[in-house]
């Protein structure tokens, strides 16, 4: 599933940096949320259970699910890796 997503991100990332350049405006940037959930998911020791990254419907992300997607856009925009930063404080449970 992993090979997938990334084929298909990096399609997708072709597709609208062809089209941005042949009409002389800036690409967005994309950022593989999807590629970090699926990192997790083959992880045999995660330090976020992936089930964990999910609310109970299974659908919408969890705390830490959005934690990780935020780290993830956060590294797109910035271009600084998240890794060390501190955790923020779930006080919502």
């Amino acid at each position: 599933m992993l090979a997938k997503l990334t084929t298909g991100v990096r399609e997708y990332a072709r597709t609208i940096h062809s089209t941005a350049a042949a009409n002389s405006f800036a690409a967005p940037h994309i950022a593989p949320a999807g590629a970090a959930f699926g990192l997790i998911h083959g992880d045999h020791d995660p330090v976020v259970a992936f089930d964990r990254l999910y609310q109970a419907d299974e659908s919408h992300p969890s705390f830490e699910g959005s934690y990780l997607v935020a780290g993830v856009f956060g590294a797109v925009i910035t271009g600084r890796s998240p890794v060390g930063l501190p955790a923020p404080r779930n006080d919502t449970s």
